[in-house]
């Protein structure tokens, strides 16, 4: 037995989570790693192969004990119920792992329906079916069934980006899968070494713990995960090629089998994988950096503009009306600032400012000669702010300032300064395109309409502001806040500022946020 704060939470004999691997079923192996004293966990994708993939829905359904003619809540519970069974004589511990991209999310919704029914039929199953773990995917939208269901609840995910978030929706265990990971993984190539301990230093405490995964494949690399800090390891692949894995005997062969440089990186179903290489797997790589070049290494401004004027001519040339995004990287740091550019400043962070304003510019020009530019409308949009200085308020105004501009031919120029905010981009553009807009209880036509204030809200802190007043909740420390807006900045709200201006954005605030989640 290895005593770490990862045994203690879910009450396993060592700090090793067996992954819930697909598209195959791992149910004989969540059986054997529970029985020994990790944490098993059964795989739930295959039930997405029910018509594209029946070879391998057929073994699912062997493997959970199930009839193929079985709804798949039906197939998810008796796959449950045979792990439990099959358990009981160790008292083991299992849980699930779920894959919960918008890709899959019908199959996910099933997947929770399934662990409720029979957690709330069974005391006893509810005590050792006690761990979810969610991947591939924003864990935000699950923590309210996480709570409800009182379960551990674990999270896979190759960035701190994605660690924001689950330190945010209340994620107890934070899996951080370096590039190592042997089916999931990111396009950047940030490795186990380096996330591992990046992770532990900015969000373990006594709340959250970390686990790795990704290489760690032994009792040498289990210790050096322990050693950075972690509670534990999940490991996925070294089980794969076990004799208790219910993989096929060639992929394990494979696996045992494969050398130094035997895997690649390309597209897979909800994101980026690990391939073994093979001619097939191959081939798929070079079809991904030809469609999609920018997903190994990210590409600069003006690239991604040059890169998308032919896609565009293509897409109109279809002679359909289309609608294309495209999402700009460069403004973000590490900056890398070109050698042609000759920038008024010296601090990096305005010089990047200039090239990608440098770079629309260029766009703009190159389209303007295009034949579907005259019937165009290009919408220019930040998703967030700027730092700039110090701040004191709860949430930096400069990080929630952010610009929106509609361009285009025969709209008539304007410059508005009255609050607006995302959520008006969707009716705005549909009524320039002359198309209904239905839901009339979130975002404002601003064509039609201008705010006297906006709501917004970030880092769970929910905010509404006019051009004078300013209104912050914060609904985990139960605290109101309100600050004046004038010539000297913000300032703390005193006793000669009316109260009443602040009621109204109180009542923004809750307005909206009952309307947001029932939208």
């Amino acid at each position: 037995m290895i005593k770490t704060r990862l045994t203690e939470l879910v009450g396993i004999k060592y700090p090793i989570i067996q992954a819930g691997m697909g598209p195959y079923p791992v149910t004989n192996l969540c059986i054997a790693a529970s029985n020994a004293g990790c944490l098993g966990l059964c795989s739930t994708f295959a039930t997405t192969s029910r018509e594209t993939n029946p070879i391998v829905f057929e073994d699912f359904c062997k493997q959970a004990h199930a009839e193929t003619s079985d709804d798949d809540v039906t197939v998810f519970k008796k796959m449950f119920t045979r792990v439990f069974e099959e358990t009981k004589e160790s008292d083991g511990i299992f849980g699930a792992n779920v894959m919960v991209s918008a890709e899959v999310k019908e199959n996910a919704m099933k997947v929770m329906q399934a662990i409720k029914e029979l957690r709330e039929a069974d005391p006893e199953m509810k005590r050792r079916f006690r761990v979810l773990v969610t991947t591939a995917g924003d864990p935000m939208p699950w923590a309210n069934f996480v709570k409800e269901q009182e379960m551990i609840w674990m999270h896979v995910f190759p960035g701190v980006r994605t660690a924001k978030r689950c330190k945010k929706a209340g994620v107890q265990v934070l899996i951080a899968s370096g590039h190592e990971g042997g089916m999931h993984t990111a396009w950047q190539p940030v490795h186990s070494m380096t996330l591992l301990p990046d992770i532990v230093e900015k969000f373990s405490d006594e709340n959250t713990l970390v686990c790795g995964a990704g290489g760690f494949c032994d009792s040498k690399s289990m210790a050096a995960a322990l050693a950075m800090g972690a509670d534990g390891v999940q490991m996925g692949t070294r089980f794969l090629a076990t004799e208790e894995s219910d993989f096929c005997d060639l992929w394990k062969k494979m696996v045992v089998d494969c050398a130094d440089g035997g895997t690649i990186i390309a597209r897979g179903f909800v994101g980026p994988a690990r391939w073994l290489r093979t001619n097939v797997s191959l081939e798929h790589a070079y079809n991904t950096a030809k469609d999609a070049p920018g997903s190994y290494v990210g590409v600069p401004d003006d690239f991604l503009f040059t890169y998308a004027l032919p896609v565009l001519r293509r897409k109109a040339a279809a002679g359909k009306p289309f609608f294309a995004t495209l999402l700009t990287i460069s403004n973000h740091p590490p900056y890398v600032v070109p050698d042609d550019l000759k920038s008024q400043h010296k601090e990096k962070d305005l010089q990047i400012v200039e090239y990608a304003d440098r770079s629309i510019a260029r766009f703009m020009a190159a389209a303007k000669k295009e034949p579907w530019y005259a019937n165009t409308i290009f919408v220019f949009l930040g998703d967030h702010g700027k730092m700039w200085g110090e701040s004191r308020l709860e949430v930096p105004e400069s990080m929630n300032h952010i610009p929106l501009l509609f361009y285009g031919a025969g709209i008539k120029p304007e410059r508005r300064t009255d609050p607006c905010g995302q959520i008006d981009v969707a009716p705005t553009l549909l009524s320039m395109l002359r198309l209904p807009y239905v839901k009339n209880n979130f975002g404002i036509d601003l064509t039609r309409r201008r705010r006297n204030a906006i709501f917004y809200s970030a880092d769970k802190v929910l905010m509404a502001r006019d051009s004078t007043h300013l209104y912050i909740y914060t609904p985990e420390a139960g605290r109101e806040s309100f600050y004046y807006i004038g010539n000297g900045g913000v300032s703390p709200k005193n006793d000669s500022v009316p109260a009443a201006p602040y009621e109204d954005l109180k009542k923004l605030v809750f307005n909206m946020l009952q309307a947001a989640e029932n939208f």
